[in-house]
């Protein structure tokens, strides 16, 4: 039997303390993986979906976070929804894992119920349970091989040289996202406006996140970048690694070098605010933007090819 209680979230309450558990977790497995603690931040402050139903805290006597599950989707009433899962790798049993499981089943056939109609749940492998493929079958999950063409390609780059801005098209110049205006485009272009207003600006006023643009001759955004540290994190697992988050340039203004312009501001940004190495990912299909990596200095660090697991459900009958 179980020593946890689990709860719902309090968006306001528990924030700070599951991205505290996520640095920790972090810090001490693996920090050079996605998620990034940013990314965490934005899931749980997302508009699309119900952070605090979908999301479920597992704690000790003590009141300490013992794992967390989040059922989350990237468009509103999305029939498709992800399942994460994670656990204090010493309190990892495979009773405990099941408790996360089933309430995500019970949780995705009451959000099935609420839409009206059958969703898919996917699920990634849970690297760090060596019993987790086993209790995803229990639950009616398929196993999913890899697909070689979808999996995660790591790219890393060191910062400690000088890194050269180059020049850009007559008519462009790079700023930073801050005024409305602006922002209010780059939603619209981009297709953001998952992201909440806290926690747009809540990037835009870190000293942590950056969003870069470059501008035309008639101020409309060309290309942008966002780039990420977290200094919590560096302390906890001793490794400055700074994160390229975005990257892309406008269809209709590729070909003029914008994209490796506003990487390498991305880069310059990273290395002022002390980190040692950037990273990124990217799925391994994506040939172009792996080139333009590979021409900005990145080098390819590991191919992530996961098993991950999907069911169906439906209305509970």
């Amino acid at each position: 039997m179980t020593i946890f209680s689990s709860r719902s979230v309090d968006t306001a309450q528990d924030r700070k303390h599951l991205i505290d558990f996520w640095i920790d977790h972090r810090a001490a497995g693996d920090v050079r993986r996605y998620l990034t603690t940013w990314r965490l931040r934005l899931l749980l402050t997302s508009r699309v979906w119900n952070v605090e139903k979908d999301t479920r805290i597992w704690e000790t006597a003590a009141g300490q976070i013992a794992g967390m599950a989040m059922l989350w989707r990237r468009k509103p009433s999305s029939p498709y929804l992800v399942l994460e899962c994670l656990v204090q790798p010493k309190l990892a049993t495979e009773e405990f894992l099941s408790e996360l499981i089933r309430w995500a089943d019970q949780r995705a056939g009451e959000i099935a119920q609420e839409q009206g109609g059958e969703l898919s749940v996917y699920a990634a492998g849970f690297p760090q349970h060596e019993y987790s493929a086993r209790r995803m079958k229990d639950f009616g999950y398929t196993l999913i091989p890899p697909n070689p063409e979808q999996g995660n390609v790591y790219f890393a780059r060191a910062l400690k040289d000088e890194i050269v801005r180059p020049g850009l098209p007559q008519g462009y110049r790079i700023c930073q996202l801050r005024n409305e205006e602006d922002i209010a485009a780059y939603q619209a272009a981009y297709g953001f406006a998952q992201v909440s207003p806290f926690h747009l600006r809540e990037q835009i006023e870190s000293d942590e996140y950056s969003h870069l643009l470059v501008k035309d001759a008639e101020n409309g955004i060309a290309a942008y970048c966002e780039c990420s540290i977290c200094r919590e994190e560096w302390e906890a697992s001793r490794q400055r690694i700074g994160w390229i988050d975005y990257v892309e340039t406008v269809a209709e203004q590729q070909g003029k070098g914008l994209g490796q312009a506003i990487l390498i501001e991305g880069l310059r940004q990273l290395k002022a605010w002390g980190a040692e190495v950037a990273m990124l990912v990217t799925m391994r299909g994506n040939v172009q933007a792996m080139g333009l990596y590979r021409k900005t200095g990145f080098e390819e660090v590991e191919i992530q090819e996961l098993p991950g697991y999907q069911k169906l459900v439906d209305i509970p009958g």
